[in-house]
Order: C-alpha cells, then sequence, then structure tokens
C-alpha cells in the first residue's frame, strides 16, 4: 500500500537538513555530501511511494547516502578525503565548521558513521545500528570511541581556545 503523499512530503521535509549536513560532515566535501542526500531522498520517496514500510525514513535515508559516498570515493580513487569549501553560517562560525569537518575526516569511516548518526542526524543507538547494519553495542562502542578520538583532536581545541 503507497503512502499518502502529503505524509511523503512531510517525511522528506523532516529528513532533509539534518540528512544534508550529515552526508556533508560525513564526506568531508560539501559537493559529494549534498549529491548523496539528494540521491537518498530520491529513493526514499520512490520506495515509499511503492509502498515499502520504512520504520525509520531518517535511518534509512542515511544508509543509502553513506553507500553513495562510498561509491563516489571508490570511484574517484579517494579516502577520507577533505575539502572544506564553502559552508553556510549555521549554529557555529564557518571556521569552525571547517576544523570539526577536518577532526570527522581523520577518523575512521566506521567511527565517523556512528558519531554522525548520533549526534548530527540524532538517531537513537537502535535507529543507528539499524541504519548501518550492525548491533546496539557495536555504535555504542563506535560512538564512544569517535567522540573520545574528538575530544582528544588539539584542532578542536585550538578552535575553542580562540574565541
Amino acid at each position: 500500500m503507497a503512502r499518502d503523499e502529503k505524509w511523503i512530503e512531510a517525511e522528506c521535509v523532516r529528513v532533509y537538513q539534518p540528512l544534508v549536513r550529515a552526508m556533508i560532515l560525513y564526506a568531508g566535501d560539501r559537493e559529494v555530501g549534498e549529491d548523496a542526500a539528494h540521491d537518498a531522498l530520491v529513493r526514499l520517496v520512490m520506495e515509499l511511494r511503492a509502498g515499502k514500510t520504512i520504520e525509520n525514513p531518517a535511518g534509512w535515508a542515511y544508509r543509502v547516502g553513506t553507500n553513495r559516498v562510498h561509491r563516489v570515493a571508490r570511484r574517484r580513487g579517494i579516502r577520507n578525503r577533505l575539502d572544506p569549501g564553502p559552508k553556510p553560517a549555521s549554529e557555529f562560525d564557518i571556521a569552525d565548521g571547517i576544523v570539526l569537518r577536518r577532526a570527522l575526516a581523520r577518523l575512521p569511516k566506521r567511527q565517523r558513521a556512528a558519531v554522525v548518526a548520533r549526534y548530527e542526524l540524532g538517531l537513537s543507538v537502535r535507529e543507528a545500528a539499524a541504519s548501518l547494519g550492525c548491533s546496539e553495542g557495536t555504535i555504542r562502542a563506535l560512538t564512544h570511541q569517535g567522540a573520545t578520538a574528538l575530544r582528544a583532536d588539539r584542532s578542536l581545541k585550538e578552535g575553542r581556545q580562540r574565541d
């Protein structure tokens, strides 16, 4: 049974901004992140219109987006590439955003995915585990390891001391 178009539109509006921010942070590249988020939303709409039951649309779209980022990275032959590029001002200073993106890019891929899913998208441990295809314990461990590494990152400490 296909979902109501108004419900699908509301879900896309709800998921869009957090997904774009998360994909940009995850990819470390604004263009790749935006493309991945848009592709994920198109696939989400197609699946929902086809009647697929998706319990957590944000988590599902995050998983599709991260897979897209991986495909682009493999195609370009790059891993953990960082191109800070322009980023609109939001809750934090642009320079802080660039420093954060660089710090996230230095994390191992799985830690970065867990940290972005939990802190940027706001997914629960259960939702993050389902979207990344691993156990809840793995998400807890990866999030802890990633957050610990970010807390220890000197570039983030220097950014805070600048203010």
